[in-house]
């Protein structure tokens, strides 16, 4: 139930939870073949379930730090956002670990650190953290009125978001852009 609620959906349906036990018990175990009959059942892949995960706040800092190639040379700042996001290291009190269900990650108060996280790092303003240049220079290199799609294709490919891509033609500062397609709900989701 629990790699199944990790992988799939925080709700997955019952079945696929008794047909995922049920290779777990004929395996004897075997994660790899666990992990393959998740990966391989349509539920993994149905509507309901894509894009259906947020992630932790360690997973988007994660993501954002590597999608804009960013330079650390002091963690001290990245650990600072983490705790005001919730996800503190090495510091969660329950042994269970933290939780990777979509509630307790989108608290409207929370995201807008991860918001702030993302305009800081691509301005320069994220203390012992650069973002690289070249994650910009395709927005740069394009015409002003192609940057949000250039954008929304860098960022989150093959998605389509019409309301992200409507917001990001109100600025044309190609970093602008940057930071409120990290932070938009739609780069949230894994």
């Amino acid at each position: 139930g629990k790699l199944c609620r990790y992988l799939v959906s925080d709700r997955p349906s019952k079945d696929l939870v008794e047909r995922i036990a049920k290779v777990f018990r004929e395996t004897e175990g075997d994660l790899r073949e666990v992990y393959r009959a998740i990966i391989f059942d349509p539920e993994f892949t149905s509507a309901a379930a894509f894009r259906s995960k947020v992630k932790t706040p360690f997973e988007f800092v994660v993501s954002v730090l590597r999608m804009t190639d960013a330079e650390i040379k002091s963690s001290d700042r990245i650990f600072k956002e983490l705790h005001l996001m919730g996800q503190p290291i090495y510091e969660c009190v329950e042994p269970t670990g933290y939780s990777d269900a979509r509630e307790a990650w989108l608290d409207p108060g929370v995201m807008v650190y991860r918001w702030n996280f993302a305009i800081a790092l691509v301005t320069g303003k994220l203390d012992g953290v650069s973002g690289g240049t070249a994650f910009v220079e395709p927005v740069l290199n394009t015409p002003p009125a192609a940057r949000p799609q250039k954008v929304m294709e860098l960022l989150l490919p093959g998605l389509i978001d019409r309301k992200l891509e409507h917001l990001l033609t109100f600025t044309a500062d190609p970093r602008v852009l940057v930071a409120y397609a990290l932070g938009s709900p739609s780069f949230q989701q894994q």
